[in-house]
């Protein structure tokens, strides 16, 4: 070990350790200049010489194209089968056919974004994260089919050109708002209700609001009804109590703004929604009252639709049963013609009705959760189209 250490062992201090002479390095120190941004060129950039740029934003497919042939709606009297199913990141509250591009389908539900859906295929065609950032409970198209009106529980109401994206115009209030109706001769104009019971006039080209008297309690549903002297719509609201009862279902003269009938619904369940059976016939975009079917149907909790006459505005005893509402704000809607009334099912179903005979001739499962969302075509008798909270939607023909 000694001998491998390179000194002998003593009591003797080990020796200094070696000093070695310092180098100078100042003298070889080299200042490299700065490096360039500019100073590395790709060999593609350099070989031709053009400048850097950036990727333009592709523009986004046009969702309004002329008409083109749909052999999937076709002309059967009442449906028979399903044409198509497809996914959705939300549930569904509502499904709107548009008026004059038929074979676009908006939706909405619990979640801010509006999605509008190519019926044909199932694809999506827009998706619309504007204006809302809370779910969306209603919406309509506007007459010319461009312009998506909605209602959200974030407390406003907004519309949106589906064409560009952008938003028209909004309105805040003070209560979510819960149901939309469009004018049916001025697009620019619509009805709107929120859960505080009142009822609104707005117009999308400015900030004119009028208001109308308070209705029972949250306002469900909303629709115009066509066919009529004064232009008047009808309302529906959640029964608050029971000395309220003859206030849920209310019809109104638009222009003076007063009720302009005796309580015309009387049973004490709230009604969720409001079909009016009308003609669409494209030289009349007001429609008038199917002369086979006056009445207006109205989707009562009590697990059952209850009729109402469209001239007298006094309740029928005609009805439709056979489904289940559970409390659930489910929708229902008359087909182009007036002959078939569809409706969906707190477990699922969607049932068809002849609305003359009153009997079902359809019914079907398609969702595995509530079917909220039912909408006829504007054209085809026997196409419906149904959303439900298990985040689908079904074409049916």
């Amino acid at each position: 070990m000694d001998l491998i250490q390179g000194y002998a062992s003593s009591d003797d201090e080990a020796p200094p350790p070696l000093k070695r002479k310092a180098r100078a390095l100042d003298d070889h120190v080299v200042e490299l200049p700065p490096p360039l941004a500019s100073a590395y060129k790709p060999k593609r950039r350099a070989s031709s010489g053009a400048a850097p740029t950036t990727a333009a934003p592709q523009p986004l497919p046009p969702v309004f194209t002329d008409a083109r042939a749909e052999p999937w709606l076709v002309a059967a009297p009442v449906p028979s089968r399903e044409l198509r199913r497809w996914k959705t990141e939300y549930r569904v509250n509502r499904v709107r056919w548009n008026p004059q591009f038929p074979w676009l389908l908006a939706s909405a539900g619990m979640h801010p974004t509006i999605d509008v859906w190519d019926a044909g295929c199932g694809t999506c065609a827009r998706s619309l994260d504007q204006p809302h950032t809370a779910a969306v409970k209603d919406l309509q198209w506007s007459c010319d089919g461009r312009r998506l009106v909605s209602a959200s529980f974030d407390r406003t109401v907004g519309c949106v050109d589906v064409e560009t994206g952008t938003v028209v115009a909004t309105h805040s209030g003070d209560h979510r708002f819960t149901a939309v109706a469009i004018h049916p001769t001025d697009a620019n104009v619509v009805l709107v209700g929120d859960a505080n019971g009142s009822i609104l006039s707005w117009d999308l080209r400015g900030s004119s609001i009028r208001a109308f008297g308070r209705s029972c309690g949250e306002v469900l549903a909303l629709a115009f009804l066509p066919g009529t002297d004064h232009l008047q719509f009808i309302s529906s609201s959640t029964v608050t109590k029971t000395s309220a009862v003859e206030k849920a279902v209310l019809v109104w003269d638009y222009e003076s703004g007063a009720t302009v009938s005796k309580p015309i619904y009387g049973e004490g369940y709230s009604c969720s929604a409001v079909a009016v059976p009308t003609f669409s016939f494209p030289n009349a975009p007001n429609g008038r009252v199917h002369r086979s079917v006056p009445f207006v149907a109205l989707q009562t909790h009590g697990n059952y639709i209850a009729t109402v006459s469209a001239i007298k505005f006094q309740q029928l005893k005609a009805r439709f049963t056979g489904h289940t509402a559970e409390g659930y704000g489910i929708d229902c809607a008359f087909n182009a013609t007036g002959g078939l009334l569809a409706t969906g099912d707190a477990t699922g179903r969607l049932l068809v009705f002849d609305a003359r005979r009153r009997h079902c001739v359809y019914t079907v499962s398609p969702h595995t959760h509530v079917c909220m969302a039912v909408q006829c075509h504007p054209a085809a008798p026997s196409v419906i189209a149904t959303g439900g909270w298990d985040q689908s939607i079904t074409i049916h023909a």
